[in-house]
C-alpha cells in the first residue's frame, strides 16, 4: 500500500454526552472500508468509499479503528482514543451575614470539570463566580461552560449571625437648646451612626444633642461590628 492512514480525533464536548468524532483517509486512492470497534465491541461499518469519511455521535473512550481495501492485503489496524472534559460541577462554601437585616454574606464557589471559561447566573440575578452582598437566605446558581455544558448548584445556605443590637434611652428636659442626652444600651457594636432626626448626625457612642426647633423627632441609631 505504500501509504499512511490519516486519521483524527474529536473529543466529546461534555462528560456523559455522545457528540466525538474520527475522520479517516485510507492509505492513497481507491475505495475502502472503514470500520471501528468500541470498548464494548460494537462494530460501525462504512464503505467501501472514496475520500474522507467521518464517524459520528461517539461517546469518550478507546476505539480500535481498521481500514480495510479489496486486494486481499489485509486490514490496517490503529487505535484511537476520544476524550470528554470531567463531569462539570460545583461547591460553595458560605459566610453568613452579620445579622438578620445585613446583607454582607457570602459564598465562595469552586467549580469542578467541564471546560473554561465558565459563566454564572445565581438566583439572586448576579453574574459573578462568588456570591457578596447577600442576605440571609438560600440560593442556586447555574454554571455553563465553554462548550455549553451545565451544571447548577442548589441549597446553598447563607445564614445570619447574631450581631450587634442597638438600643439606647433619652434622658432630657425636653426644651429646645437643652442638652438631650443619649444613652447607648446596645450590645457587640464597634461602630455607631445616630441620626437626630432633624438632619445632623453623630457617629459617637453616646453623643450629646441640642434640637433647635421643638417639635417630635425620630431617632435612629444604627450599630455595626
Amino acid at each position: 500500500i505504500g501509504q499512511p492512514v490519516i486519521s483524527a480525533s474529536g473529543n466529546a464536548t461534555c462528560a456523559g454526552m455522545d457528540n466525538g468524532t474520527i475522520t479517516v483517509t485510507g492509505p492513497g486512492s481507491g475505495a475502502w472500508s472503514y470500520a471501528i470497534v468500541d470498548q464494548n465491541e460494537n462494530i460501525t461499518v462504512q464503505g467501501p468509499v472514496e475520500g474522507e469519511v467521518t464517524f459520528n455521535g461517539l461517546a469518550a473512550g478507546a476505539y480500535r479503528l481498521a481500514v480495510e481495501g479489496h486486494a486481499g492485503c489485509g486490514a490496517l489496524v490503529q487505535d484511537v482514543m476520544i476524550d470528554a472534559p470531567g463531569p462539570l460541577d460545583g461547591s460553595a462554601v458560605s459566610q453568613a451575614a452579620s445579622c438578620a437585616d445585613a446583607s454582607n454574606g457570602s459564598a465562595d464557589l469552586v467549580v469542578m470539570g467541564g471546560t473554561a471559561p465558565y459563566m454564572f447566573a445565581w438566583s439572586d440575578g448576579s453574574t459573578e463566580e462568588d456570591l457578596s452582598s447577600a442576605a440571609s437566605g438560600v440560593y442556586s446558581v447555574s454554571i455553563t461552560d465553554a462548550n455549553g455544558c451545565t451544571a447548577e448548584v442548589l441549597d446553598i445556605s447563607v445564614g445570619a449571625e447574631a450581631g450587634p443590637v442597638a438600643s439606647f434611652e433619652v434622658a432630657t428636659d425636653l426644651l429646645p437648646l437643652s442638652d438631650v442626652y443619649f444613652f447607648n444600651t446596645g450590645t457587640y457594636g464597634l461602630n455607631y451612626h445616630w441620626s437626630f432626626g432633624d438632619g445632623t448626625t453623630s457617629n459617637e457612642s453616646e453623643p450629646v444633642h441640642q434640637y433647635v426647633q421643638s417639635g417630635a423627632y425620630t431617632v435612629t441609631l444604627t450599630s455595626s461590628y
